[in-house]
């Protein structure tokens, strides 16, 4: 070390007869002084290395010192992060539930909404087809009795028409037969016809009564029809 002195070393002790004038007593403190100085600079050795390892002490307190602040720092910060990130995770997990909680009541009522328009349009069709059966029936029947009535009318016109040709033939006929018998006589007979004649023009305009009777009765059988399309 730099605070060290060199070590002296010790005198012979010189061997023979002493010289006039020296002192025996001479090596002997020469021989302590040595011990003292050697005695002298190994305290001071020891006292340099004890500063330096009581330093080197309070350097290691020290920074154990700063470890266990710094370790008790990071504890609370970690603590710190851990409680906001517990805070976080219960918020957004809270957050969550609330939302899939509303989720699921608006899905289960937009499914109740549409099994009840299902059930709706279900039935709408049912009645649909239904009502369309029912009208088809309706109009079948209007048809069938509009097709007798016509069928009737057809009938009766054809037998009044065919009444009325004979009719009128027979009054031609007859009108000819009495243009044969005289001028003077068949002009007296077309004024006043007889009563053959007015008995067949009565037979006649019976029948006309009647087809114009049965065509009043089928013309309110056709209103519903018109009502029904």
């Amino acid at each position: 070390m730099s605070g060290k002195e060199p070590k002296k070393k010790p005198k012979a002790a010189k061997q023979g007869p002493l010289e006039p004038g020296e002192d025996p007593r001479m090596d002997e403190l020469e021989l302590k002084e040595i011990q003292i100085s050697r005695a002298t600079i190994k305290k001071e050795c020891l006292e340099e290395e004890y500063l330096v390892r009581k330093q080197m002490r309070i350097d290691a307190h020290r920074e154990e010192q700063e470890m266990r602040e710094r370790r008790d720092q990071l504890e609370v910060d970690y603590s710190a992060q851990k409680q906001e990130r517990y805070d976080i995770i219960s918020d957004f997990t809270r957050q969550n539930k609330s939302m899939t909680d509303e989720l699921i009541i608006r899905i289960n009522d937009l499914e109740n909404t549409i099994s009840n328009l299902r059930d709706q349009l279900e039935l709408s069709r049912v009645a649909l087809v239904q009502m369309k059966e029912e009208k088809d029936q309706q109009i079948k029947q209007k048809e069938k009795e509009i097709n007798e009535q016509a069928e009737k009318m057809e009938d009766m016109s054809q037998e009044f028409q065919s009444m009325l040709n004979e009719t009128l033939e027979k009054m031609n006929e007859r009108i000819d037969e009495k243009h044969k018998d005289g001028a003077d006589t068949a002009r007296g007979e077309n004024d006043m016809p007889s009563e053959e004649d007015g008995g067949a023009a009565a037979a006649a305009a019976g029948r006309v009564e009647a087809a114009g009777g049965g065509a009043a009765e089928a013309s309110p059988a056709e209103e519903p029809v018109a009502e029904g399309e």
